[in-house]
C-alpha cells in the first residue's frame, strides 16, 4: 500500500512562488519544472526512502530529494504512512534549517 502525501503549507506555498517567478520569465520552463517536482513527490509515495537522508540533520525520517536546482524535503512517518512534504529549496541557497512535524 502507498505511502499517503502530505503537503504542508509552507512548502505549497513555496511551490506557487517557485512557479510565479520563474514564469515571469519563462512559462514553459515554469511549467516543466512545476510537473517535475510533482512526478518526483508522487514517486515517494511508493518509495518513501527514495532520497538520501538530510545530513545536517542526520535522521533518517527526515530526507531530500533533488530536482535541480530546487531540494524537495520531506520527512517519512512509517506508523501513519505518510510522506510530509516540508519545503522546496534552491540547491544555491544555504541549507534550510528544518523542522520535523
Amino acid at each position: 500500500m502507498d505511502y499517503k502525501i502530505v503537503w504542508l503549507d509552507e512548502a505549497l506555498d513555496d511551490l506557487r512562488k517557485l512557479v510565479e517567478d520563474i514564469s515571469r520569465d519563462n512559462p514553459v520552463a515554469a511549467g516543466r519544472l512545476g510537473e517535475a517536482i510533482l512526478e518526483q513527490v508522487q514517486l515517494l509515495a511508493k518509495f518513501p526512502r527514495l532520497g538520501h537522508v538530510f545530513a545536517k540533520l542526520g535522521r533518517e525520517d527526515v530526507r531530500e530529494r533533488p530536482v535541480r536546482p530546487y531540494r524537495i524535503f520531506y520527512q517519512v512517518q512509517d506508523s501513519e504512512r505518510c510522506v510530509y512534504i516540508l519545503c522546496l529549496w534552491h540547491g544555491a541557497r544555504q541549507e534550510p534549517t528544518i523542522l520535523p512535524r
